[in-house]
């Protein structure tokens, strides 16, 4: 994890912080390789700061094409969690994939609480089944632009959530919410080490 140069008690605090990540969904871990370039903004590696991924938007849904402005807006923004957690100091990985559905025009429906916030992976998940929206790996279905993601508690990010813009050259290329503390594009070889779970159909 690279903490072993802090001594004693700040590793110690590093390690325990991290262990209520994990527990608590939404833990983001590890590195993200580079997006490319574009003339107006260099390739880097921070994935808040990436320039977003051309998509060709001639062939997108109306939906989709709703889906892709909102996240353009919230990427460009960088607000905090609490503007997508209505406040509330929590791991906001679902705050945001709710608040890109309700600002989008196709909120979801907390199966708890019948409102647009779904605070939480598991939640999200059985509001996902319970709409008839989600897809297992597995199932033979292809993803598609705007589907929420969701990843196993073991996967290189977490339990964690976030939407799907693009698979290229077998790599899925997402856009989430508490992402190395913001709103992060990021991309990731697509194979079982990645551990989905499935897909949210949007």
């Amino acid at each position: 994890m690279g903490h072993q140069r802090w001594a004693g008690g700040r590793h110690a605090t590093v390690v325990l912080v991290l262990a209520a990540l994990s527990l608590s969904g939404c833990a983001w871990t590890g590195t993200v390789p580079a997006l490319g370039s574009t003339p107006e903004r260099p390739a880097t590696t921070d994935p808040r700061h990436r320039p977003f991924p051309p998509i060709d938007e001639a062939a997108l849904s109306p939906r989709q094409k709703a889906f892709l402005a909102t996240a353009k807006v919230e990427y460009q923004a960088q607000r905090p969690g609490k503007h997508y957690s209505e406040g509330i100091e929590e791991q906001w990985c679902a705050d945001f994939v709710s608040w890109i559905a309700k600002e989008s025009g196709r909120p979801f429906a907390n199966i708890h609480t019948g409102g647009w916030r779904v605070p939480g992976v598991y939640t999200l998940t059985e509001t996902l089944q319970k709409a008839g929206a989600w897809r297992p790996v597995g199932s033979g279905y292809t993803p598609k632009l705007g589907d929420v993601v969701i990843y196993e508690p073991t996967s290189p990010w977490g339990h964690h959530t976030n939407y799907m813009l693009a698979i290229d050259h077998g790599k899925l290329i997402t856009i989430g919410g508490n992402e190395e503390g913001g709103v992060s594009i990021s991309e990731r070889e697509m194979n079982a080490q990645l551990k989905i779970v499935g897909y949210g159909a949007r």
